[in-house]
């Protein structure tokens, strides 16, 4: 009998410190990401309603942390790709860190296009330093596009000046600007994905920022569409794709 008393003592400690709050934040976690998939779903899904020319293929969620969409746009002769990563939350160490610091998931939007575009965009904010370090010896191999006031917040870098600013209609500024702080680059390029864009997103930011991605998304694409011409690849391209491919990694 004292055994099985000294037995419990040490064995009710142990599942109180160590157990239940590993139970307990699993439990919650699965919850939480349940509620985060739903929320960027319905806004993802309400945003491609409002575009009659846009159309969802494909729609599935993998294992709670991947949502996928794949959207075909045939008037422009386009595809749309949404890959939202979400933070594993199903552990405590999830809970515990967001204590101190923001863990906000991620949103990756490609399109794959009929033909290439006429020349090369890069799109990064001016307070992604991380970012920048990695491609800025890369983006000094290409042109700078100055577009006041929003250059004084974000950089645009271009191997055609003239055809990049053609893709930029006046509507994107806006959107660019308010998403400009969870914005982490966008990349045109004349290999597949043609556009890539990268942000954060959290609960608490999702009805601002998925709206204003998708809509910098279909923005771009009109103007690429409409800028008929296919200018001369640079080499520095691929390392700067291989760059924004390692930081993705980081972003997840």
């Amino acid at each position: 009998m004292i055994d099985w008393i000294y037995f419990l003592v040490f064995l009710v400690p142990l599942v109180l410190i160590f157990i239940a709050p590993v139970a307990l934040s699993y439990i919650k976690g699965l919850k939480d990401l349940a509620k985060a998939a739903e929320l960027y779903s319905s806004l993802i899904d309400a945003q491609i309603k409002k575009n009659v020319n846009a159309k969802i293929k494909k729609k599935a969620l993998r294992t709670y942390l991947e949502l996928i969409y794949e959207i075909e746009i045939p008037h422009l002769n386009a595809t749309m790709l949404i890959e939202t990563s979400l933070m594993e939350r199903r552990t405590y160490v999830y809970y515990l860190f967001k204590l101190f610091k923001s863990l906000p998931d991620h949103l990756l939007l490609r399109i794959i296009l009929d033909k290439k575009p006429a020349t090369s965009l890069v799109i990064i904010p001016r307070h992604r330093k991380k970012v920048l370090s990695k491609v800025m010896n890369y983006l000094s191999k290409l042109h700078e596009v100055k577009i006041k006031p929003v250059s004084d917040k974000i950089l645009f870098f271009s191997d055609d000046v003239r055809y990049g600013k053609k893709f930029l209609r006046k509507d994107l500024f806006p959107k660019l600007l308010s998403t400009s702080r969870a914005l982490n680059y966008v990349f045109i390029d004349y290999n597949k994905p043609h556009v890539e864009i990268s942000c954060e997103i959290t609960e608490k930011t999702a009805k601002a920022i998925i709206p204003n991605i998708l809509h910098i998304g279909f923005s771009l694409l009109e103007g690429i569409q409409r800028t008929k011409s296919t200018g001369k690849e640079s080499g520095v391209l691929k390392f700067i794709r291989k760059a924004f491919s390692s930081s993705s990694q980081n972003f997840r």
